[in-house]
């Protein structure tokens, strides 16, 4: 691992759902960040973390090109930008799409997608007949999402810098980014205040009751990926989302997530498949093995299992209406009806 921080680089943070200053230590990752768990609401954290200006550079182009860069071992994706990744990423986008609309229809809705990436779930759900809106942090990715999907609307930047009214979207999605954003509890009322009253947030994310299931030393949550800043569980995201309007609606998990080979594959085997994708890619022939595997479903779909604990955490929540909105709603219906008694009721209710 080249990757190491000085300590001029970090900043120390309290939990960001609750505000406590007090954790307890998880493991040390291997780029030198220490990871804590709030003795409070169970959100576990990097602190210190990298300063501000520091996270916002690790999302350089490189980030969605090249995982083999010894300087950035341990961070990005592997080749989003290349025309080989456009299969897998649909493939990818298929999955979610399936699990997605097992509850929700996704028909003329209005969907932002934050963290789009290149594009390929907006692609998917607006094929479905969605009405969709792509945004990343990334201007190459979303140079890239302009271009192989031109009929679709992608803007680059940060979500406070969205300039949508409130309650401009039936459905905001946002797989894997949570554990990238500094400030995830404020990054949720600022999607919570842009969702309809009945509209869903879906997210994605690494699901830290998974790693401490099988040791935290064994989990891949804390051996790659060192621009996730947060891990999350059930219970810190139920946590996070109070005061937001959101309410926990259901929860699937998928796929292993263990690192240490004696627990599932043989380290040789690991490397063995790192190798022939490298062999494939170099004789241009990935991308059709790739689609013959697929066709021949070998282990390409994922499995989600409700209310399970596996590796990858796939969350619906819902926007409701505040409790003193709900309060005003009854007490003009009561007043339709001529019931004199409720304005006291109401007042009763509100000084509680």
């Amino acid at each position: 691992m080249t990757v190491q921080w000085n300590l001029d680089d970090l900043e120390t943070i309290a939990c960001d759902i609750c505000n406590n200053n007090e954790g307890k230590k998880v493991m040390v990752r291997p780029d030198g960040l220490q990871v804590l768990e709030c003795l409070n609401c169970d959100l576990a954290y990097i602190n210190p973390r990298p300063k501000s200006a520091l996270v916002s550079r690790l999302y350089s182009r490189e980030y969605y090109l090249d995982r083999d860069n010894q300087d950035r071992k341990g961070f990005g994706y592997a080749e989003y930008l290349s025309p080989e990744s456009v299969d897998p990423l649909i493939w990818l986008a298929q999955d979610r799409y399936a699990l997605l609309v097992k509850h929700i229809n996704i028909k003329d809705k209005k969907i932002l997608e934050i963290g789009c990436a290149t594009g390929e779930f907006c692609k998917v759900a607006s094929d479905a007949g969605a009405q969709v809106i792509g945004c990343d942090y990334s201007k190459d990715a979303i140079e890239m999402a302009h271009s192989r999907y031109p009929q679709i609307r992608f803007i680059a930047g940060e979500l406070k810098e969205l300039d949508f009214p409130p309650e401009s979207f039936d459905m905001i999605v946002a797989f894997e980014v949570i554990e990238h954003i500094l400030h995830p509890k404020e990054w949720m009322v600022r999607l919570s205040r842009l969702l309809r009253v009945g509209g869903q947030l879906i997210l994605s994310t690494p699901n830290y009751d998974f790693g401490r299931s099988v040791g935290v030393e064994n989990w891949i949550g804390f051996k790659r990926s060192f621009e996730h800043l947060y891990f999350f569980s059930v219970e810190s995201i139920r946590r996070m989302v109070i005061g937001s309007n959101l309410t926990l609606l259901a929860y699937y998990t998928s796929t292993d997530g263990m690192m240490d080979p004696s627990l599932k594959q043989p380290a040789s085997l690991l490397i063995m498949r790192r190798a022939i994708g490298l062999l494939l890619r170099k004789l241009g022939i990935l991308s059709s093995a790739r689609k013959i595997r697929r066709e021949l479903g070998l282990g390409t779909k994922r499995v989600w299992i409700n209310e399970g604990n596996e590796h990858s955490l796939f969350i619906f929540l819902e926007k409701r209406k505040p409790a003193s909105v709900d309060l005003l709603q009854d007490e003009k219906q009561r007043n339709t009806y001529g019931d004199r008694k409720s304005p006291i009721l109401f007042a009763e209710l509100q000084s509680d």
